[in-house]
């Protein structure tokens, strides 16, 4: 069992790189820290919520691999575009916004638990709580043309792409861009704050801010 899971965070680890050869904020280290808050965030989450010790051991795994693979769709997405760093135009920023879509067609959706959770990541996790996220409701993602729908918003999102979104923002915000340089932590925090209910799930955001030591701690430990 352990030389399986050895190997299959191998594998995930190698599909990270491969995105990170476009990317180069798309790092492993990234990755296996947006991994950890997620992780973290779901595990105080669960506690609140009475959920069953074997209920949370199942998703805790499945979750960090399903967030360490969040942004696969980006290997769709030209190094230009991901690279750039001026404002995007409409059309680039169309292209960009197509890695959820692209990342989803990896997964199977009707598959596995761990293939059903990293589709709705993948798909889901610039949805907004308020609704006015994307891709939004689309009937068919497998579609040769995909139309971007009206956005989801709360509990339409599924769980584990609220929890992604909130880490994901988070670690961006804190790390150096090509189009910005690393906020502090307690600027970050300032912003999930005021994103708390529009950007972010209220509950989660609430959770969240309660981590600022673990976060820090899982910052330092896996620096780019």
């Amino acid at each position: 069992a352990i030389e399986k899971a050895q190997f299959a965070r191998g594998m995930v680890l190698r599909m990270v790189k491969m995105s990170g050869l476009l990317d180069p904020f798309e790092t492993a280290q990234h990755a296996v820290r947006l991994g950890a808050y997620s992780v973290e965030l779901y595990e105080k989450w669960a506690e609140r919520h009475d959920v069953p010790k074997i209920a949370v051991d199942n998703t805790r795994d499945q979750l960090r691999t399903a967030a360490m693979l969040h942004d696969i769709g980006k290997v769709a997405v030209s190094n230009s575009i991901l690279n750039k760093s001026e404002k995007l135009d409409y059309h680039e920023k169309f292209k960009m916004k197509h890695h959820t879509i692209q990342g989803a067609r990896l997964f199977d959706s009707r598959g596995s638990t761990w293939d059903k959770m990293a589709f709705e990541v993948a798909l889901n996790h610039h949805e907004r709580w308020d609704g006015g996220g994307y891709p939004g409701k689309i009937d068919d993602i497998h579609a040769k043309k995909v139309y971007f729908g009206p956005g989801k918003k709360e509990k339409e999102i599924p769980l584990a792409a609220r929890i992604v979104a909130l880490a994901d923002v988070y670690d961006a915000l804190v790390s150096k861009k090509a189009y910005k340089p690393a906020w502090k932590d307690a600027h970050a925090l300032k912003y999930i704050k005021i994103e708390s209910g529009k950007q972010f799930d209220p509950e989660l955001a609430g959770i969240f801010l309660g981590l600022d030591d673990v976060l820090r701690a899982i910052r330092q430990k896996y620096t780019d």
